[in-house]
């Protein structure tokens, strides 16, 4: 019942009752009707048969049957008389009439029979007058059965009639269930419209259409229930228009917000390549100078200005890098390396800064096996880079120690990298630690040397590092040194190959040679790449530009190309597919060395696939510059 639509309920509310009542009336109705016809019927034969039999009296008497049929003649005109007889006190027949009009359609179950004794009323006759009066005695003793009459009725007559009857009574019934469906139909339709029209207009508030509108035909509590609800859909209609209002000043804020970021990144991103430019041939000149025969105060102030121009560009490169992981744009580029050489090289360029600080440093790793991890070898390098940076700036005359560890998971999928940094410098109180990873934060002590720092080491490493799925932590006490602890999980697979490490001091006393072109469109650059090339046994040849240096490829037979990205005449992925086009022609191997100053490195992977055998980043590092030019001469 509960799963019954509101207008089958009514329907059924109101039809149930009343055609329940009409079958009970209409059969009442009928019953009764067929009871006054029986009646009818009984009492017109009875009645018949009475009169007949005083009629008939005499002529029963003397036998007659002639005065018979002039008394029975009328009584066979009646519609419903099929037959009369007449029998005398011997029970002897004297007269039998039939109608012929129904005798061939009667039958006994349609006949109803009625009899009436004949009586002899005798007639005292005494003295002068004739006295009509008799009580019932001297009646009762004073007549006599002298024969009797047996009348027969059909019931064919009562019979249509009842059917007539049973007919009307049905149409007036059905008439009259027509009549109340048709009622209910119209009360259910006047409840049911306006829920239904309540039910699509708020599947349209359902869908957010909140200027629909209920038509307001109903009174009482259905309408009511309309002029509450429209009021709500004005209101949520205002609500709605306000908070479309609202997302649509969000978005403009968020556009305008994003407008400034990127264009506070471009900008960032250009003024680090202005940056490096100059630095880069600043520090090419000092590291040409510092290999001179000097005085020591000429090398000394030769150092402040190397550690001083590394201090720039450190501070550049952090400003920019915070930049990227705050709008999420940097882009993991995933390769795999070998975790130890990584490792190893960590502290090569901070030698300087340990001499000056006096700083022990040890480097020590325990893998179960040679392997190589998959993930963004810059970046991890730059996370351990700050952390390193953050212990020189708080350690003085100490220790520095660097800890590799990991083993393989239980599935033998992935391997748990732990990676500890440990120093022997100032400490951090718990306030100091809570506050630690927020940008421009630094900590000093009253009683100890400032210690410059731009804030952003450590928040850079923390995120960093959360990007590549991994976790920093730091423990650390007042005076005690500082642990850094870091934890990844990456992909990997075993070294087949155990690689050789370069020794550093046996390539400082063997000279590189080969004839290398270098294409630089700066004549300061072109100077300073020469000389440092120079010095290390190659020979250079300049090329000011991209058509210069493919002429010069087209005479000259060249074992290295060393390039700026920024060439003024020719796009620099044009350039290098060029090379690569006069190589397979020539059938021949040459090695392209790129040197950049795009910190972004959006471009680095286009142009590995293009054919570039390897990046470095300006300013060069000299020691990196000559690891890559032997590698790539060898």
């Amino acid at each position: 019942m509960n799963k019954l639509s509101i207008k089958t309920r009514s329907l059924l509310l109101a039809l149930l009752p009343a055609v329940f009542m009409f079958l009970s009336l209409t059969i009442y109705f009928i019953s009764d009707k067929f009871n006054v016809l029986e009646q009818q019927l009984d009492h017109k034969g009875e009645l018949l048969a009475q009169q007949l039999a005083p009629a008939s009296e005499y002529a029963v008497f003397i036998k007659n049957p002639g005065l018979l049929e002039e008394v029975v003649s009328p009584i066979l005109n009646e519609s419903d008389v099929v037959y009369v007889e007449i029998y005398d006190a011997d029970d002897q027949l004297l007269l039998s009439r039939k109608n012929l009009s129904l005798i061939d359609t009667a039958n006994k179950d349609n006949l109803k029979v009625y009899q009436s004794k004949v009586m002899q009323q005798d007639i005292p006759l005494g003295g002068n007058t004739l006295d009509l009066s008799m009580d019932s005695e001297l009646e009762d003793n004073q007549s006599k059965s002298i024969g009797r009459i047996s009348l027969a009725l059909t019931k064919q007559n009562i019979i249509d009639q009842q059917q007539q009857t049973l007919l009307n009574g049905i149409l007036i019934a059905l008439g009259c269930i027509l009549l109340t469906l048709i009622l209910s139909m119209y009360v259910s339709t006047s409840i049911t419209r306006p829920i239904r029209s309540l039910s699509e207009t708020i599947k349209l508030y359902k869908s957010g259409i909140f200027s629909a509108r209920v038509e307001q035909l109903s009174g009482g509590e259905l309408g009511a229930v309309e002029f509450n609800l429209n009021t709500m859909a004005s209101t949520l209609e205002s609500a709605k228009r306000k908070e479309l209002e609202h997302a649509m000043a969000l978005e403009q804020s968020r556009r305008e917000a994003d407008d400034a970021n990127k264009a506070k990144s471009e900008f960032l991103t250009n003024m680090s390549f202005e940056f490096r430019e100059p630095i880069n041939a600043i520090l090419g000149r000092l590291h040409l100078l510092e290999n001179n025969n000097i005085d020591s105060e000429s090398r000394q102030f030769i150092e402040q200005s190397i550690l001083s121009a590394n201090m720039l560009i450190e501070l550049s490169d952090n400003v920019l890098d915070y930049s990227k992981l705050e709008t999420d744009s940097l882009i993991l580029n995933l390769d795999y390396f070998d975790p130890v050489r990584l490792i190893k090289r960590s502290f090569s360029p901070f030698l300087r800064e340990f001499c000056i600080k006096n700083i022990d440093t040890h480097v020590s790793h325990k893998l179960h096996k040679s392997i190589l991890i998959q993930a963004d070898q810059r970046q991890l390098q730059k996370v351990i880079y700050h952390l390193i940076q953050n212990a020189i700036q708080h350690t003085e005359n100490g220790s520095i120690d660097l800890k590799l560890n990991g083993y393989p998971t239980t599935d033998n999928s992935k391997y748990i990298l732990n990676i500890e940094l440990i120093d022997t410098g100032i400490g951090f109180d718990p306030n100091q630690l809570a506050r630690l990873y927020q940008s421009f934060s630094q900590s000093h002590h009253l009683d100890k040397p400032f210690q410059s720092n731009s804030g952003l080491g450590l928040a850079i490493a923390k995120k960093l590092t959360e990007i590549m799925g991994g976790t920093l932590n730091i423990n650390s006490a007042p005076d005690k040194g500082n642990e850094y602890k870091l934890e990844f999980v990456f992909p990997y697979k075993p070294i087949i190959e155990e690689p050789v490490e370069t020794n550093a001091d046996t390539d400082n006393q063997t000279p590189v040679t080969g004839r290398v072109l270098v294409i630089e469109s700066s004549s300061i650059d072109q100077m300073v790449a020469k000389d440092i090339l120079n010095k290390m046994g190659t020979t250079v040849d300049l090329a000011i530009n991209g058509k210069v240096a493919l002429e010069k490829l087209r005479q000259v037979d060249y074992q290295l190309i060393v390039s700026d990205t920024n060439i003024t005449d020719i796009a620099i992925l044009d350039l290098v597919q060029r090379i690569k086009a006069f190589e397979r022609a020539a059938n021949k191997h040459l090695p392209i060395l790129l040197l950049t100053a795009d910190v972004i490195g959006e471009h680095w992977q286009e142009l590995l696939e293009a054919g570039v055998n390897d990046l470095l980043l300006k300013p060069v590092d000299y020691e990196a510059l000559r690891e890559k030019v032997t590698e790539l001469l060898a």
